[in-house]
């Protein structure tokens, strides 16, 4: 790998510097802030009905922790034995040697006889629990890798308690929903807690991107009855449905999960074994035009055509498991029957296609449209179209100019609207 000097050098100074930096909510100007929009907001409303809240991250917007026990790389410099630490994100890992041991750890492994991912023998990877897991990614970078702390802190302002009407539900984020089930098991049985101990009142569910997915593919599962009684609506922030034109370059060359100082071609190895980079490959239920152009051929974004892509680029036989796995579930897209407040970025330059000058796998350039960085718009406003006529809950649309993506839930006229529609 080849590193950059002024990254290594960016890496240390963070590291150093934050080293002896408090990380409780008085240090973190993303909790203050947030509560601040709270107060503001209550200013404005006499009296507030506090449904209670379920919160599903995104795809990278969990922390995860890691434990070794007799772990065995084939590098020579990786730790076997190592208590419980934090591997996502984790600034101190992404230096030389230190980064190869942190790639192997993190990597899925793929069980063609079981059918079952899971990671290195004598490695265990667990999503952190609660709030913790999802308000800021690196709590000594919270300026950087801030994430739901700020709506978070919003809620607690206008008098949401953890555990009793607010309940964040942190997941390991590398899965996909083939190997998901015990985590959208959780989701089921935790809104029907959260709906018992609020006196019989219905949930709101509060999404970012993979979140939205998730709860989409869930609710497929649910009845009708079970989802009129326990959801009182779905609020999805740039919802990732449809897939994303990052997952090609995560099988390409890397792509850096959102986080700034992520070297995308350093974690390549990585998101090729992950079970989530293929659900959210471009899926031909929203795209008809080509996501892959070569001199050669040019590859639209059907299941045999990624198949021929994969082999173009030389992965091992897991990826084509792994696409087989999760292309047809990211397809399910059926009206959730709930009401629902779609959020999303819109005016940002966001990837189409990506066009290889010469052969797959090589130099590209990428073709360019309107969306939020991440997600295509015409692909995230299908819903607005569609659930409309499929269901005879409320479907509304919300575009905001110029907001990115990834941490798009920290934005105020989000994090606002938000707070507009858990009190309606």
């Amino acid at each position: 790998m080849v590193y950059s000097f002024s990254i290594i050098i960016l890496i240390i100074f963070l590291s150093i510097s934050t080293l002896q930096q408090p990380t409780n909510r008085d240090y973190n100007d993303n909790w203050k802030e947030g509560s601040k929009l709270g107060k503001e907001f209550l200013k404005t409303h006499d009296s507030v009905t506090l449904n209670p809240i379920l919160i599903m991250p995104g795809l990278a917007g969990t922390k995860l922790q890691a434990e070794l026990k007799d772990f065995k790389s084939k590098y020579w410099f990786c730790k076997e034995n190592e208590d419980w630490f934090r591997a996502w994100v984790a600034v101190d890992r992404l230096v030389p040697e230190l980064i190869e041991c942190w790639i192997e750890m993190l990597s899925v492994e793929f069980n063609s006889t079981t059918q079952k991912v899971h990671s290195p023998k004598g490695a265990t990877v667990r999503p952190v629990t609660g709030s913790a897991g999802i308000s800021d990614l690196d709590p000594e970078l919270w300026f950087i890798t801030g994430y739901f702390a700020k709506m978070i802190a919003a809620f607690e302002e206008l008098g949401y308690i953890e555990g009793k009407n607010m309940f964040p539900m942190p997941f390991d984020w590398r899965l996909a929903p083939f190997n998901l089930t015990s985590y959208l098991v959780w989701v089921k049985d935790t809104i029907e807690y959260a709906y018992k101990i609020n006196g019989n009142t219905s949930v709101v569910i509060v999404t970012h991107s993979m979140g939205g997915s998730l709860f989409v593919y869930l609710a497929s599962q649910l009845s009708t009855e079970w989802k009129q009684k326990y959801i009182a609506k779905f609020i999805p922030i740039s919802p990732a449905w449809g897939g994303v034109i990052s997952s090609v370059r995560s099988l390409n060359d890397g792509f850096n999960l959102g986080i700034p100082f992520i070297i995308p071609s350093d974690v390549a190895p990585l998101e090729r074994t992950l079970p989530s980079i293929y659900y959210f490959l471009p899926n031909g239920r929203w795209w008809k035009d080509p996501v892959v152009t070569s001199p050669s051929k040019n590859y639209y974004p059907t299941i045999d055509q990624y198949h021929e892509m994969i082999t173009e680029l030389g992965l091992e036989e897991s990826a084509h498991i792994l696409l087989n796995l999760t292309y047809e579930s990211a397809a399910v897209f059926d009206a959730p029957q709930v009401p629902t407040h779609i959020l999303y970025g819109t005016n940002v330059k966001t990837p189409i296609c990506v066009n290889f000058k010469d052969k797959i796998g090589g130099d590209y350039d990428l073709t360019y449209g309107n969306g939020d960085g991440t997600c295509n718009h015409d692909v995230v406003i299908t819903a607005c179209s569609e659930w409309p006529q499929n269901q005879k809950e409320i479907v509304t649309c919300q575009g905001f100019d110029g907001i990115e993506h990834t941490f798009s839930v920290e934005h105020d006229e989000i994090i606002n609207a938000v707070l507009g529609f858990i009190t309606q």
